[in-house]
């Protein structure tokens, strides 16, 4: 990988995800891969992983990143694999501590932070329909004596599933088939119709859940003259009925200004992310026996709008919904009409974000990737490589002083 001490890097800022029509959760992820940094240069890999549960479908995505480079600011990337295994409806949580034998240029150093460089998120058997997920990295400690950086990655997922295509009902037909064996068998004394054996019929042949989830992150050092960080969290609560979508422009976006140090030494800034959270609640109805729901478009990321050496100030995008008034052209009008599930509920979204502040910056340029995803197998392994897509950066940023007015007041958004 070449010299972690002070050479460029890539931090992940987050991403945008939507389905044409909404799915279980069975492959989700953007995240950042450093593949050399060395000297003046870096080259990283930007990746996005999308996979529907049954249906056939498309994924849009873009990723947003930050590359930069600052004088006496030093990085070390690391990756993780975490299991979050247990019972459908249960939150399972993970809290893995990490120990880092840091290179000689992080030791000892003054400030040290930890951000989160992406993730992602496999289903290694049922996929399930989402209530929560949730990542963090905690804050480092320096361990002198080991000469490691110590902190711990934090990760937790709720899922469960009411819906005729999970856990032991490969697809509509058998589920149908189920229920009518069940009328031939006089299995509901009470019912006087078909409907009302739904929710007993299709509790699940398979209770459990399993998915593997791959973390990526970022390992931030520096003296006290030199880097700066401030935490901060944000959140957007939100709900929406089965009758009016709900669009990002209208709820999912948060415009915000996170404030550091204000001392003059500090010429440049950037802001990268500690956590993501999504919980969302389906609306409970007589055949919604959980609040779990299919998931269609999910964001969370950070797009620059102004920033100095002491402030940062950005739009948020925290949002999710379950649901669109356009449809899918992988649907026609019957399946549209059954294989999509419009419920009504509510979503909280936040991000856990750092300040990093700069007193020599060498560079600093935001930036955004986007693609398309196809799925196309039904209930294919969530792993296979088709449901991942890459694309490349390269950048070179010699150290060599900035110019005095380098720094731009206003930024271009992205988007």
């Amino acid at each position: 990988m070449g010299n972690f001490d002070d050479a460029p890097l890539v931090l992940w800022q987050g991403f945008h995800h939507s389905w044409t029509y909404n799915h279980r959760l069975n492959r989700y992820g953007d995240w950042i891969e450093h593949l050399e940094r060395d000297g003046d240069r870096v080259t990283a890999r930007v990746r996005h992983s999308a996979a529907s549960g049954s249906g056939a479908d498309e994924a849009t995505w873009q990723s947003f990143h930050a590359a930069l480079r600052a004088r006496g600011v030093w990085t070390h990337p690391v990756k993780q694999p975490l299991r979050l295994d247990g019972r459908e409806g249960q939150l399972q949580t993970v809290v893995h501590e990490m120990r880092v034998h840091v290179p000689p240029a992080l030791r000892d150093r003054e400030v040290y932070t930890v951000l989160l460089n992406g993730f992602d998120l496999i289903s290694e058997g049922d996929a399930d329909k989402l209530a929560s997920f949730h990542l963090m990295a905690t804050p480092p400690v320096w361990d002198r004596d080991a000469g490691d950086v110590v902190f711990a990655l934090v990760a937790a997922i709720n899922v469960d599933c009411d819906s005729p295509e999970c856990d032991g009902y490969p697809n509509l037909g058998t589920y149908l088939a189920t229920v009518a064996a069940g009328v031939t068998l006089g299995l509901n004394p009470v019912a006087s119709s078909v409907l009302a054996l739904l929710p007993t019929l299709v509790k699940r042949l398979d209770l459990t859940t399993s998915y593997e989830l791959e973390v990526q992150a970022l390992i931030v050092a520096g003296d006290a003259d030199m880097l700066h960080v401030t935490p901060a969290t944000r959140s957007r609560s939100f709900a929406w009925d089965k009758d009016t979508a709900i669009t990002r422009p209208q709820v999912g976006v948060l415009r915000t200004t996170i404030a550091g140090d204000r001392g003059g030494q500090w010429k440049d800034s950037v802001l990268g992310l500690q956590q993501i959270s999504l919980e969302v609640t389906r609306k409970r109805g007589v055949f919604d026996s959980d609040t779990a729901m299919h998931y269609l478009q999910w964001d969370t990321c950070v797009l620059p709008v102004e920033r100095t050496g002491t402030e940062y100030t950005a739009d948020l995008h925290l949002f999710f919904r379950n649901w669109m008034e356009t449809p899918s052209p992988f649907l026609d009008a019957l399946d549209q009409a059954v294989a999509t599930f419009r419920d009504a509920g509510s979503a909280d979204v936040t991000a856990g974000v750092a300040l990093l502040q700069f007193a020599e910056p060498i560079a600093l340029e935001h930036g955004m990737r986007q693609g398309r995803i196809y799925w196309g197998a039904r209930n294919a392994p969530a792993d296979s490589p088709l449901a991942v897509e890459s694309r490349d950066l390269a950048f070179e940023f010699p150290l060599a002083e900035p110019p005095l007015d380098w720094l731009p007041a206003v930024l271009h958004p992205l988007m």
